[in-house]
């Protein structure tokens, strides 16, 4: 809840419940040296209520990793910390989501396809575009125009190479 410490993070303050799901919880907090962080915990909660902990890390884990994985690339936002096991800090990107803007701006889709080239180059495949919440335009202000960049959020089921079954 808003203004309540982040679960495992005592110097992050809860500004926003952003997400909270049978697979994960997530919250925009405010670290101890003003950095506006997004709080990501793994719950993995089957029907009729059955927690998988171990599951959880796991999705975690492979989270943070593919993150630290693209780290450096312009367009994904830097992994922070990872407080537990089943959480993780990455860099807040402040602006909207493809659902939220009112008309998309031409350079988005160019850009968007630049990203997951850059992605894909790393040995990743990005997973979940269907969801235009996980497609950020930045927003710099009128001051910055042109430092706006489209950004990825979400590596939930994102997938690294070598990793698929089969």
């Amino acid at each position: 809840r808003a203004g309540a410490p982040a679960p495992g993070v005592p110097e992050a303050v809860v500004e926003a419940v952003l997400k909270a799901d049978r697979y994960a919880e997530t919250a925009r907090v405010r670290l101890s040296d003003g950095t506006a962080a997004v709080w990501k915990r793994s719950v993995i909660v089957l029907p009729p209520g059955v927690r998988v902990p171990a599951a959880a890390r796991r999705l975690a884990a492979r989270e943070a990793d593919h993150l630290e994985r693209l780290a450096g690339v312009p367009g994904i936002p830097e992994l922070l910390g990872r407080p537990s096991p089943d959480t993780f800090l990455r860099r807040w990107i402040e602006g909207c989501d493809l659902r939220q803007v009112a008309e998309v701006p031409d350079r988005v889709f160019p850009e968007l396809r630049d990203l997951l080239a850059a992605v894909h180059a790393r040995g990743l495949a990005y997973a979940d575009l269907a969801k235009e919440e996980n497609v950020l335009v930045e927003d710099a202000g009128p001051d910055h125009p042109d430092t706006d960049r489209v950004w990825l959020v979400d590596f939930q089921i994102s997938v690294a190479e070598g990793t698929w079954p089969g």
